[in-house]
């Protein structure tokens, strides 16, 4: 099976599905720019699938493969420095996310790997954003088989998510608040929906307070919100004394 055919047959069969969307064909030139933006190829099947739907959501918005273009969550912008990764206190310009969970599990190319034309893709944590030990494929076409296998079957987290705070729109996560950062555990009716480049920024935020804070010590009075020198939102967290 070729890839324009491959392409066209995973898109069909994502769109049978309930709680998905799939976006209509990329302009080759917004694909150019990704292949400009990371100084490397797409994997052809990727390229393929792009000419075919230009991005696409499952489980209700909470799994997304990114599209590119303009949009803050295609992959140049939303894989841009200034969008969210300045924030967090690692190198993360080095990965190149194509998609990811409603909570901000980021999937993504090493972009290093990519110009030697390796096409693993890992997992980013959504809290501190370090890499899986075990990649979430090897290459695209085995990535497009888990993205439709948990398109096909969303987990109990996801179906409890709906129940809490209802379906995903473009450009929202789910976060809890407050952050399992601050407390150690996930509470599903902590829930809600929030802007997903203000939740990366604002976990960016935390991690790297967080990690001036002895564990021991760590005891929070409130998180404020502010603008840098830059007019970007940030947040600062307030420790109790």
């Amino acid at each position: 099976m070729n890839d324009e055919v491959a392409a066209a047959a995973f898109a069909e069969s994502i769109r049978q599905l309930p709680g998905t969307s799939i976006a209509a064909a990329a302009p080759p030139r917004e694909i150019d720019r990704v292949e400009a933006f990371a100084g490397a190829r797409l994997p052809a099947l990727h390229r393929a699938l792009l000419l075919h739907a230009n991005g696409l959501t499952a489980n209700w918005g909470y799994l997304r493969l990114f599209g590119v273009g303009d949009g803050p969550e295609d992959i140049g912008p939303w894989n841009a420095h200034e969008t969210w990764k300045f924030a967090w206190p690692r190198q993360l310009d080095d990965y190149m996310a194509i998609g990811q969970s409603g909570w901000g599990d980021q999937f993504a190319y090493n972009i290093e790997d990519l110009k030697r034309g390796v096409e693993t893709i890992h997992r980013l944590d959504h809290f501190l954003m370090e890499v899986a030990d075990e990649p979430v494929a090897e290459n695209f076409d085995t990535f497009l088989r888990v993205f439709a296998e948990r398109a096909g079957r969303p987990d109990e987290r996801v179906h409890e998510a709906r129940r809490q705070i209802g379906d995903l729109e473009p450009g929202q996560l789910a976060v809890f608040a407050p952050s399992p950062l601050l407390v150690g555990l996930e509470r599903a009716t902590h829930m809600m929906k929030t802007h997903a480049r203000g939740a990366m920024v604002t976990n960016g935020d935390m991690i790297a307070q967080l990690g001036e804070v002895a564990h021991e010590t760590r005891k929070v009075d409130r998180i404020e919100t502010y603008l840098d020198d830059r007019g970007r939102q940030r947040a600062h967290v307030r420790w109790a004394r």
